[in-house]
């Protein structure tokens, strides 16, 4: 590989910090930190949570491509 091929130390950073949530814990944590930096106000963050609280319920297995895997 040579050097113009390798990503650039912004790319790295960027593909750091924006990886997407892995687990719904993951997901909790990211939308509470959004939260207390006013990204999301109380009511959104409530229906995402209560979103989320419903799929884990139903079992959300589906699985097409870039389906949720939550169990």
């Amino acid at each position: 590989m040579d050097e113009s091929d390798k990503p650039s130390l912004l790319e790295r950073l960027s593909a750091l910090l924006m990886r997407e949530p892995e687990d719904r814990e993951q997901l909790l944590k990211l939308l509470h930190s959004a939260f207390e930096r006013n990204l999301l106000d109380a009511d959104a963050l409530s229906m995402i949570e209560g979103a989320l609280q419903g799929l884990g319920d139903a079992g959300a297995r589906h699985h097409g491509a870039g389906a949720l895997r939550w169990t």
